[in-house]
């Protein structure tokens, strides 16, 4: 029991802190602030060092909730091996925590962020491969219009060349006596 004690005027005046911010602190973080044999609250120095880093992250714009996450509950005991982990390690482990639970609370609308990148990504190879599709088809179908064409345009000819045989048979039947050819059918 030689670590040093603060009282809780000591603790905030070191903090540059109201008293009555540190009781808040303690409950809303669920801190759990020692006390003496009369009920009085005493800070060591790693709940003065706790409690800093909570300022400082208040300063930095975190709300209580966030910094509840980023001490986690094995921090709000402060146990002594704690005390010997250095500032960078302790930061890592609060940031791993930090993400961690951004992780967690955050997969649902993870999977659907990607879903709908996925689906993004069929929906356009689906229309373009239907716009190809609509392309070839289209080529295919000139393609056949132009055969129809020239069928037609064939047999026109075939009818033009009956029809004009028809005239120049029936003309010499009726001018030089020759018998009426049949109508071609």
């Amino acid at each position: 029991m030689n670590e040093k004690r603060y009282i809780i005027s000591d603790a905030s005046k070191m903090l540059e802190v109201e008293s009555h911010v540190l009781r808040y602190w303690e409950e809303e973080l669920e801190i759990k602030i020692p006390r003496n044999e009369m009920g009085h609250r005493y800070y060591t120095e790693n709940h003065i060092n706790l409690l800093r880093n909570v300022r400082d992250l208040k300063k930095q714009g975190y709300g209580l909730r966030t910094i509840r996450m980023m001490i986690g509950s094995e921090q709000r005991e402060l146990p002594e091996e704690k005390s010997q982990i250095s500032k960078m390690e302790q930061f890592k482990e609060i940031m791993g925590e930090i993400v961690s639970n951004a992780l967690k609370e955050n997969v649902n609308e993870l999977g659907k962020s990607i879903q709908s990148g996925i689906n993004y990504g069929i929906k356009n190879e689906l229309q373009l491969q239907l716009k190809e599709k609509e392309e070839r088809d289209e080529e295919r179908f000139r393609r056949l219009d132009e055969i129809i064409r020239s069928k037609q345009n064939k047999n026109r000819g075939k009818f033009k060349t009956n029809n004009e045989q028809y005239e120049q048979k029936r003309k010499k039947s009726l001018f030089g006596g020759i018998k009426k050819a049949p109508k071609p059918v």
